[in-house]
C-alpha cells in the first residue's frame, strides 16, 4: 500500500481556501517552506471565494512561492474541495495526499513526520496531525496567542512532538480534516468525503469508513 522506501515518497498538500484575508497570507508563507521539487507539492484549491481581487492577488502569491493555484469557478462546499486534492493526487500518481485548512501555520517536518507515520502500517488509511486547536487531537495550551506566534515556535513544538511520538503513532476512531494525510492508494479502497455534508464544516467523513474495511486511522507526533 505504500511507495518502496527506496524511492522518495511525493506528496501532494492541498489548502482549502475560501477567504481568510486575516490569516491565508501566513499559511502560504509556512506552506512555501513545504515545497520540495520532485517531493513535495503544494496546491490551494479556492473554494470560489467572494472577492475575486483577493483571490487574484493569493494565485500571484502562490506563483511567487512555487506553490499551485486553482480556483473553482462556484462554491462546492469543503467535501467537495477536499475531493479535489485527493482527485489530483490519484491523477498525478503521488503516493500521498495530505488535505488542510487554511487557518494553519506549517512546521517544517510536516511532510516527513506524517508520511514516516503512514509508512509505518499499510493498513493506516488517514493521518491526523497534533494542533493547538483541533477538536479532541489540541495540545492544551494557556496562551496560543502568545506561544503559537511564529514558524519557529510551531517548529520548536512540532520537532519535539515528532521526537516524543517516532514510532508511536495513536489509534484514532475519526480522523480530522484540518490536517489529515491519506496514503493514495487508499483513496480507491475507502473512497472520497461524502459532500452528503454539503456546504459546512466536515472532519474525515469518508464514503466508507476505513475501519469496516480493516484500515486504520492514526494520530501522527508533528
Amino acid at each position: 500500500m505504500t511507495p518502496e522506501a527506496s524511492a522518495p515518497a511525493r506528496t501532494l498538500v492541498g489548502v482549502l481556501v475560501y477567504g481568510g484575508a486575516e490569516f491565508v497570507p501566513e499559511c502560504l508563507d509556512s506552506a512555501a517552506r513545504l515545497v520540495v521539487p520532485g517531493e513535495v507539492d503544494v496546491l490551494v484549491l479556492d473554494d470560489c471565494s467572494p472577492d475575486v481581487e483577493w483571490s487574484r492577488t493569493i494565485a500571484e502569491r502562490c506563483a511567487a512561492s512555487g506553490i499551485g493555484y486553482y480556483r473553482s469557478p462556484r462554491n462546492m462546499g469543503i467535501p467537495r474541495n477536499m475531493n479535489l486534492a485527493l482527485l489530483r493526487a490519484v491523477a498525478e500518481r503521488y503516493d500521498y495526499v495530505a488535505v488542510t485548512n487554511s487557518d494553519v501555520i506549517f512546521p517544517s517536518n510536516l511532510v516527513p513526520a506524517m508520511v514516516a507515520t503512514a509508512q509505518s502500517d499499510p493498513a493506516i488509511a488517514s493521518v491526523t496531525a497534533w494542533s493547538n486547536e483541533a477538536s479532541s487531537f489540541s495540545i492544551e495550551n494557556v496562551d496560543p496567542s502568545g506561544t503559537f506566534v511564529s514558524t519557529e515556535s510551531v517548529d520548536r513544538v512540532s520537532t519535539l512532538f515528532e521526537r516524543h511520538f517516532r514510532g508511536r503513532a495513536v489509534d484514532l476512531p475519526v480522523g480530522v480534516g484540518f490536517c489529515m494525510l491519506m496514503p493514495v492508494p487508499m483513496v480507491d479502497t475507502v473512497g472520497l468525503f461524502d459532500p452528503i455534508f454539503g456546504r459546512g464544516l466536515v472532519g474525515a467523513s469518508l464514503r466508507t469508513p476505513p475501519a469496516s474495511l480493516g484500515a486504520a486511522t492514526r494520530l501522527a507526533g508533528p
